[in-house]
């Protein structure tokens, strides 16, 4: 099946600023209905408006692909830690390329996957770090007793 576009072109910039805030509007409501986030709408608008400048540059070509290390970084930064988060942004982000390049299910299925699969590796690496770090503090409370009993 033939796309209508199969690479994206840099939008104008009034085109880009409109890009922005509806993938930021959208962003935000996606993270705030999941109850995955800590601070104010307010907060939470500003800093997805300034990530979402940085996807849409991504998809307009007008920076690398590896921009989007940084965004994923910022989320962390931003304390928006929880796997469903990665999740949601996903969606949110293959529903903006659907709407703005090609049929919604020819997308948002594929990239929605990805999105799963994200979140299970990240729940999984949250759930690993977290008993190793029971571990230590299992074995630390345990070698402070056998000294403490030594004395």
């Amino acid at each position: 099946m033939e796309h209508e576009r199969d690479t994206p072109e840099p939008s104008a910039d009034g085109d880009r600023e409109a890009a922005v805030g509806r993938l930021a509007v959208a962003w935000t409501d996606a993270l705030e209905a999941g109850n995955y986030v800590s601070t104010s709408r307010a907060d939470l608008a500003a800093t997805l408006f300034t990530l979402a400048g940085r996807i849409v540059d991504v998809l307009d070509g007008r920076a690398a692909p590896d921009t989007a290390s940084a965004v994923g970084a910022a989320l962390v930064d931003a304390h928006l830690t929880d796997p469903a988060t990665l999740r949601r942004s996903i969606d949110v982000i293959a529903a903006h390329i659907a709407d703005a390049w090609y049929g919604a299910e020819q997308v948002r299925r594929p990239v929605s996957m990805l999105g799963a699969l994200s979140s299970g590796y990240a729940r999984a690496l949250q759930n690993r770090t977290r008993a190793e770090q029971q571990r230590i503090s299992s074995a630390a409370f345990a070698a402070r007793g056998v000294a403490e009993a030594a004395r």
